[in-house]
Formats: C-alpha cells, structure tokens, sequence
C-alpha cells in the first residue's frame, strides 16, 4: 500500500513543480523519452518508474528524493549526480568505500543519479540470478540508510564473505529469506547472525548508463 500513497504523492508535487516552471506536459515527456499520455497517466496517479523517475527530476531540477517523499533539493542541486560503482555483487563494496564513503576518485566509473546523499553507492552486476529483472553488466544502485523492506531488491553480505543480490522474502524467526528473480533458482535461508549487512536497491542503471570517471 505504501508503494500507491508514494506515487500518488509524486503525482503532485509532479504537476506542481511542472507548473511553477511553466512546462508543458510534452516538455516533460521529451525529458522522460514517453509519451505524453504517459505523464498525464502520472500526474493522475498512475506508478512512475524509477528510471522514468530520474529523468523526470532533472528536468524538473530536483532532487529525487524530493519527487519521491518531499524532502531534498528543490532548485539547484549542489553535488554532481554521480553514484560510484565501487564493487560487484559477487564481492561487495571495496575497503575504500566502506572505511572512507565515496570521494572523488575513489571509483573509475559512475551513475548518474539524481540524489542528495553522498552515501549511495553502486555495484555492478555479476550473474543471472536477478535475470530478466537485473541482467549482467548492469548497476544497482544502493543506499545503506534504507531500512530494508520484503518484496524489495537487496545486497546482503554474510560474514563468510559472500554477497548476493537477491529479493527480501520474510525475516522472521532469526533467519532471513531471500529469493531470485530467476525461477531457476530455489530459495535461500540464512541465519540472521551470519549476516554482516543488508542495503536496500533503490535503482537500476542499465549498462548504457555507466560512465568512466575520466
């Protein structure tokens, strides 16, 4: 239910800031590269992609954040956009980033993604066990302060090392359930002390989307 009162809420601030701006509804899906029904379809409540999402709040020169709950940059945002590519989904997360938090030059390739946190960070993916939903090649984008929550896309790290994506399916009674996109593939439990950490997926970038630093 969460998932509907979001959009419903994007669906105004949408209409409102597009009109503070004076842009027209096709202005707004030449940014989004859809068809004007489609913004109109947002702007009346209908669920808006994240993908869809990003373009529409830079046009809109905001913040994500900001179309999605209401907080964050509205007017000029003040950092660069770019989300580093810091590991792969096979092993995580590099030392730097964890010891340090992403600086400039710390990465060799980069999302770009409309966000106010200088916390998220990007893995590239390895594997087909998210496939059709996640292909390889891809990024998933992350953000460590996102409570987790089932039905949701997670990185999840176990103590032994090892590190997956995979979709929350229940936590409960000390253990943790996680499921692949791909039906080939059968449900995990683990023990929710072997767990080292577990981040939330905000966003996938497609390959395309995945610049050098340089």
């Amino acid at each position: 239910m969460w998932y509907y009162y979001l959009m419903n809420n994007i669906s105004v601030r949408l209409k409102k800031r597009r009109e503070e701006l004076g842009l027209s509804k096709t202005a707004i899906a030449k940014a989004a590269d859809c068809s004007v029904t489609m913004v109109a379809k947002w702007e009346s409540g209908v669920g808006m992609g994240l993908e869809y999402a990003a373009r529409v709040s830079k046009k809109l020169n905001v913040s994500l954040e900001w179309l999605y709950s209401g907080e964050g940059f509205v007017g000029e945002i003040t950092n660069d956009n770019r989300i580093p590519i810091v590991g792969n989904t096979q092993a995580g997360p590099n030392k730097e980033w964890f010891d340090f938090g992403y600086e400039p030059g710390l990465s060799d390739e980069y999302v770009n993604f409309p966000c106010s946190s200088k916390r998220l960070y990007a893995l590239k993916v390895i594997g087909d066990s998210m496939t059709p939903r996640i292909l390889e090649g891809e990024a998933v984008i992350i953000d460590p302060d996102s409570k987790p929550a089932t039905g949701e896309e997670v990185v999840i790290r176990m103590e032994d090392g090892s590190v997956m994506v995979k979709t929350l399916a229940a936590i409960r009674d000390g253990k943790v359930f996680l499921d692949s996109y791909n039906q080939v593939y059968s449900r995990i439990v683990y023990e929710m002390k072997n767990v080292k950490f577990m981040h939330s997926v905000i966003g996938v970038a497609r390959s395309s989307r995945i610049n050098l630093a340089y």
